[in-house]
């Protein structure tokens, strides 16, 4: 029969007449490590000898005046004779002999014998049975909770273990045992400060250290304290050495989540060459050759070449009404021509928690007859951010030279602090502020038309991810002050905007997006003599279809509606663009 490892009466510690090994499994259900107590029949009837003396003198003690033990490690006075408390022992021995060995106390024995039975067979639901009933019949008790606690801990039910266990450790005598199956109950379950103050109590009581420390170690590896928990792996590896390779191998998965994969693949081969044949030694193998093909096909640069054919319903954003200006008024609107765009991603592998991602884009448009309107933009983009364990903060901060008709026209640089939060599975929250500087290259006619200026903004955002973050769905609210130069361009503005993209199958996706901006203007126009109000409204539709690794055909259709009290802002606006991307 199994025999879990008990608190001495005495010394409340691991007492030397326990011999008592761990032999480790694996659960077929779970696949999660036991730790299974065995012991020879003779050390049983020596611990329970033991036991009944221990219960015998306490009796007696109490009997003839002494002072009741304790379970905190101090022993009682004996204010009788040596003599006297040998009789007061054999007394009180004879008589928990006779209800010990009564046929309801033989029968409770023999069926947590048959309960140890069906456990060690694996048959859980028969061994749960048993002891449940046990249970109904004399009462609970701190080895019948353990066993219980570890028939549910096996059969996946983890709460339910955690009722038996942390009964098995607070019932007196405590199964010592128990602090290390309960914190690593409470550890699977999440519940990590519960699990900290038992691992406390276990550190105090000094049972099973070296399991004790390597748990702690997990336990602040999920927390994200790393330091901490290399602390702690480090610990059990020298209460025992037994536990190298699996505290090395925990350690290499906190390097290799560091990004720091040369010395996650450092200890992962010094894993293996300690003991090859064994399951951690193969996983360790399998894992650092795993982390050797992703440093070879990491590429810290990657690149994107676009083509797309475009048709413009309104090219020069022509006023849906007339203005009475006869040179905007007959001015052709639509046209259509080729879009082109090179991008160069740079994201450098940093080690720790820090990042920082680069990119240039170079984006033309070309239109057939109203060259006046033909782009020319390059843009450069420099963010680097630092990741905590539920949020990250980046800082990102790009410059855009736009040319319009191969001159100058606008650069525009935006430097937008951002700190996305992660919320509960794949919900995350976005917050950031903005400054954007606008130069425009080209001066008005009169400096109420100036548009130079300086932007600030306030972002809040959503966004959830779906399909295995190849769906996702992202909604983001602004506030803008827009300070031109210009009395005429001064305004305020809140946008509203969302983006949903969603998987058709392994090749095919849908976009889906919207934007609306409302922006009132804090001066009277100098030439139409009122306060300027728009209200901008614009959405798009797109399909994606993977040709092939890295080429994929895209569809877009984007309208805008952009409505002002005054005609010469307000027009109407379509935008076809159908063309081919690859990416290398």
């Amino acid at each position: 029969m199994h025999v879990p490892l008990l608190a001495s009466p005495v010394t409340h510690s691991i007492s030397p007449v326990f011999p008592a090994w761990a032999i480790r499994g694996k659960d077929t259900k779970r696949n999660k490590r036991i730790i299974r107590f065995i012991t020879p029949p003779v050390a049983y009837v020596r611990t329970a000898l033991v036991y009944l003396y221990h219960m015998c003198r306490a009796a007696a003690s109490a009997f003839f005046g002494g002072q009741m033990p304790t379970l905190t490690g101090r022993f009682w006075p004996a204010n009788i004779g040596l003599m006297g408390t040998n009789k007061a022992c054999a007394t009180v021995l004879l008589l928990i002999v006779v209800v010990l060995f009564s046929p309801s106390h033989l029968v409770a024995f023999s069926e947590l014998e048959k309960g140890v039975e069906e456990f060690r067979k694996e048959n859980l639901e028969e061994a749960l049975d048993i002891f449940t009933k046990i249970r109904k019949d004399a009462g609970p008790s701190s080895v019948l909770s353990f066993y219980m606690g570890l028939t549910c801990k096996n059969a996946g039910d983890l709460k339910a273990a955690k009722v038996y266990l942390k009964e098995a450790v607070d019932l007196s005598p405590p199964v010592l045992d128990g602090y290390a199956e309960l914190i690593d109950v409470l550890y699977q379950l999440d519940e990590l400060s519960e699990a900290k103050t038992y691992i406390e109590r276990a550190e105090r009581l000094k049972v099973t250290p070296s399991r004790v420390a390597f748990l702690k170690g997990l336990v602040f590896a999920k927390e994200g304290k790393t330091k901490e928990a290399v602390s702690a792996f480090e610990e059990a590896k020298r209460l025992d050495p037994a536990l190298s390779q699996a505290a090395d191998l925990q350690i290499a998965m906190i390097l290799a989540k560091e990004r720091k994969i040369k010395k996650a693949s450092e200890v992962l081969r010094a894993i293996v060459s300690m003991d090859p044949k064994t399951d951690i030694g193969i996983f360790a193998r399998e894992y650092e050759a795993s982390l050797r093909k992703v440093l070879e096909a990491y590429r810290p640069f990657r690149f994107s070449l676009s083509a797309s054919y475009t048709f413009d319903s309104n090219v020069i954003s022509k006023p849906t009404e007339s203005t009475g200006i006869a040179e905007l008024d007959l001015a052709r609107k639509k046209d259509s021509g080729a879009i082109t765009n090179f991008r160069i991603d740079w994201r450098p592998l940093i080690e720790g928690n820090a990042f920082f991602m680069g990119q240039l884009n170079i984006a033309s448009t070309d239109y057939s007859r109203i060259h006046t309107h033909d782009t020319f933009s390059p843009s450069i983009s420099l963010t680097p951010g630092y990741n905590f364990k539920r949020a990250a903060l980046s800082l990102p901060i790009s410059y855009t030279h736009t040319l319009l008709h191969r001159k100058e026209y606008a650069g525009i640089t935006i430097f937008r602090p951002t700190l996305n939060l992660l919320l509960l599975g794949p919900h995350l929250a976005q917050a950031s502020v903005s400054y954007t500087k606008r130069q425009m290259f080209r001066h008005p006619y009169v400096n109420e038309e100036d548009r130079d200026g300086q932007i600030l903004g306030l972002q809040v955002g959503y966004t959830y991810s779906f399909s295995q973050g190849k769906g996702i769905f992202a909604t983001r609210f602004e506030y803008l002050t827009d300070n031109s130069e210009g009395r005429n361009w001064d305004n305020k503005g809140s946008r509203l905007s969302g983006v949903f993209l969603l998987p058709l199958g392994k090749r095919f996706g849908l976009s889906l997006s919207a934007d609306s901006l409302f922006q009132d203007y804090g001066h009277t126009h100098t030439v139409f003599g009122k306060k300027r109000k728009d209200k901008n409204y614009s959405g798009s539709a797109g399909l994606t279809f993977g040709l092939r690794d890295g080429l994929t055909l895209n569809l877009t259709y984007t309208h805008v509606r952009a409505r002002s009290n005054i005609d010469i802002y307000d027009y109407k606006r379509g935008i076809f663009a159908g063309g081919l991307e690859y990416a290398f």
